[in-house]
C-alpha cells in the first residue's frame, strides 16, 4: 500500500486526521494515483490554500482479486474491512468511525469505490466514483447489486458525500447519465460532477481536487444535498438553498424559493447547475 501523508501530519504530532481510500483503474497499481494521479500534488496545493480538509490517503492494489466480478468486490471489500483500515488505524494518527471515512476510486477502483462503500455505510460515510464502467453497463443492476440498500429510508442521511463523477467524452457518460436520472428517481441526494475529456487521468486529477475540495465549502451538520454539475453557470457556494433555475447557456442562473445569500468562498467556480435542482449555493456567477 501507498499512504499520503498531508504536511499537517508531521507539523501537529497530536492530531489526528481522516482517511481517504483512494482506488485505480484496470491496467494500474496502487502507485498510479501517486506518480500519474498526482494525488499527493494535488493534495499538498489544495492544503496550502485552505482548500480542502488535512487527510490520508490510502492506496491499495485492486486489481489482485479479478477486477469488479462479484467474487473480486467480496474479496477486495474483506481486505480492505479487515486488513487495510485495521493496519492504518493501528499504524498512523487516524480518526476512527465512517464520519471520518471516504471512499473513492476511478474506472475499474470507482465501480469497486461504489460497491464497497455502499455495502459497508457502517465504515464509510463519503463515497465517491469516478468513470467507472461497470455502472455504466446496461446490464448493471443497482437493486441486484445492492439488494435493500438504496430503499433505506436512511440512506440520505448516513452518506455525507455522494459522488459520481465521468469525463463527457466517453461512451460511458451517457450511461453515467442513466445512472443519475436512477438516483434521482429513487429521491437519492448525491454530487454529479462531469469533466470536459475522454477516459484520462487529466478528468481524474480534476475529479480528484473537486472530491476533496467540495466538503470543505459546507456546513458539516447538513447532509449532503442533490448537486449538479455541468457545463453552463458556476455558483460560489454557502448554504442549502431550494432551487435553481437554469437560464440558458450563456445566461444567467436565477435562484428561486428561499435561497439563503451569504457568506461565500472567494473561489470562481464550484456548483455548475442546470435544471432545477437542490444544491449549495450563492450568487449566480457565470464561468
Amino acid at each position: 500500500a501507498y499512504v499520503y501523508l498531508p504536511p499537517q501530519y508531521e507539523a501537529e504530532r497530536n492530531r489526528r486526521f481522516p482517511v481517504l481510500c483512494l482506488r485505480h483503474g484496470g491496467g494500474d497499481d496502487e502507485q498510479s494515483w501517486s506518480t500519474d494521479g498526482r494525488a499527493g500534488g494535488i493534495l499538498d496545493n489544495l492544503l496550502a490554500r485552505n482548500k480542502a480538509l488535512p487527510m490520508l490517503i490510502v492506496m491499495t492494489d485492486g486489481s489482485w482479486a479479478g477486477g469488479s466480478t462479484e467474487q473480486a468486490l467480496a474479496a477486495l471489500g474483506e481486505e480492505l474491512l479487515t486488513d487495510v483500515i485495521p493496519l492504518i488505524e493501528k499504524s498512523c494518527r487516524v480518526l476512527p468511525g465512517r464520519e471520518n471515512r471516504a471512499i473513492s476510486g476511478l474506472s475499474m477502483g470507482g465501480g469497486q469505490s461504489f460497491i464497497i462503500g455502499l455495502r459497508n455505510l457502517d465504515q464509510f460515510a463519503w463515497i465517491g466514483e469516478f468513470s467507472a464502467g461497470l455502472l455504466a453497463g446496461v446490464e448493471f443492476d443497482l437493486d441486484n447489486e445492492l439488494p435493500g440498500i438504496l430503499k433505506d429510508a436512511s440512506l440520505n442521511q448516513k452518506l455525507r458525500l455522494f459522488w459520481i463523477g465521468c469525463g463527457t467524452d466517453v461512451p460511458r457518460f451517457n450511461g453515467h447519465l442513466d445512472l443519475v436520472e436512477k438516483l434521482k428517481s429513487r429521491g437519492i441526494n448525491h454530487v454529479f460532477r462531469t469533466t470536459p475529456g475522454g477516459h484520462e487521468w487529466k478528468v481524474w486529477r480534476h475529479q480528484l481536487a473537486y472530491w476533496v475540495y467540495v466538503p470543505q465549502q459546507y456546513d458539516p451538520s447538513v447532509p449532503a444535498s442533490l448537486m449538479i454539475f455541468q457545463d453552463g453557470q458556476a455558483f460560489k457556494c454557502g448554504r442549502i438553498c431550494a432551487g435553481l433555475e437554469w437560464g440558458g447557456k450563456g445566461k444567467s442562473a436565477r435562484p428561486i424559493r428561499g435561497c439563503r445569500r451569504g457568506l461565500f468562498p472567494t473561489d470562481e467556480e464550484l456548483l455548475i447547475a442546470r435544471d432545477k435542482v437542490r444544491c449549495i449555493l450563492g450568487e449566480p456567477h457565470p464561468v
